[in-house]
This record gives structure tokens, C-alpha cells and sequence, in this order.
């Protein structure tokens, strides 16, 4: 079986969609965010700071336990938003059309 691979950035992209999806979801279900949704947001924030550039995640302030449900969706849009400015602009296509993969060499 062939292995497949993917870009940090490009992976990160589609779990930010879920992260952001399952926020928008608690907010509908007027549901609280658990300590793992913190952790996630987290993560991926750190990922994120990993290949990004100058001044991209300045504008991200601390959130923590207490940060509401609304700011953490804010947060991590922004993180979203961010981030896709970091694909290659095959992985953007890619992205939009969800379909491929790319051969690991």
C-alpha cells in the first residue's frame, strides 16, 4: 500500500474547519466548551505558529478556560482565516475541491 502525505499547513486546514463547525454546533446547542476544546484551540494555534510568518497570528489574543464560547469561534476563524494564506495555491484548488492526494517521495 502506497503512503500518502500531506502538507502540515494543508492537514491543519481541513481540522480547523471541523474545530470551527463543532464550536458553531455548542453555540447553537447552547452547550459549554469542555477543557478539550480549549486544548485543541491550543494546538492548533501552536501549529499554526509554527509556519507562519511576522506579524499573521498577532492580532490572536490569550484565551484560556474562561474565554467565552463566542470569542473562542472568533479565535479560531481568525486562526482559519490565517492559515489558508499559508497553502500553496495547488493546495488551495485541492482544498476547494477536496479531492487527490500527492505521492510522498
Amino acid at each position: 500500500m502506497e503512503k500518502k502525505t500531506r502538507s502540515a499547513p494543508f492537514i491543519i486546514s481541513f481540522q480547523l474547519d471541523g474545530f470551527c463547525r463543532a464550536l458553531e454546533l455548542m453555540i447553537q446547542t447552547q452547550e459549554k466548551p469542555g477543557p478539550m476544546t480549549v486544548s485543541i484551540l491550543k494546538r492548533l494555534f501552536d501549529e499554526i505558529s509554527g509556519f507562519t510568518t511576522g506579524a499573521a497570528l498577532q492580532c490572536i489574543p490569550a484565551f484560556d478556560d474562561k474565554t467565552p464560547l463566542p470569542d473562542l469561534l472568533a479565535i479560531a476563524e481568525t486562526l482559519r482565516a490565517t492559515q489558508q494564506a499559508f497553502l500553496t495555491p495547488e493546495e488551495a484548488l485541492e482544498k476547494k475541491a477536496s479531492a487527490g492526494f500527492m505521492n510522498e517521495t
